[in-house]
């Protein structure tokens, strides 16, 4: 699989997005999904926005097509719902807790190398 570098921003409007950029010269937005916030993504607690980033992240990463069960939480057979609370609260809210962060990013291997140290 190609390595890819995730850059999580907030915008001037206080709107949290994720862009893929691969060594390849692809860029494209990483897609919402987990279904537990209402209104996007979010990082540096731990809460519906980070679940989902955590979880956008990691289907993204793995090349996993998730979907929801009837509670809308990616569901627990893929390798991605095993572990995206687990992403959520190691990474995800851990990153930017300065006040005003507003960007940071993590490669795929990064998150594939973390993985790897759940035993997953």
């Amino acid at each position: 699989m190609r390595n890819i570098d995730y850059v999580i921003e907030r915008t001037t409007r206080g709107k949290v997005t994720v862009t893929a950029l691969c060594e390849d010269g692809c860029r494209y937005e990483v897609e919402h999904l987990g279904g537990q916030s209402l209104t996007g993504f979010e990082f540096g607690y731990v809460g519906s926005g980070p679940a989902d980033l955590a979880t956008s992240l990691l289907a993204d990463a793995l090349g996993e097509d998730i979907t929801l069960d009837a509670d809308r939480q990616a569901g627990r057979t893929t390798r991605t719902g095993r572990h995206s609370a687990a992403l959520e609260d190691e990474v995800v809210a851990r990153r930017c807790t300065q006040q005003g962060a507003v960007a940071w990013s993590i490669s795929r291997e990064e998150i594939l190398t973390w993985l790897g140290r759940q035993g997953a």
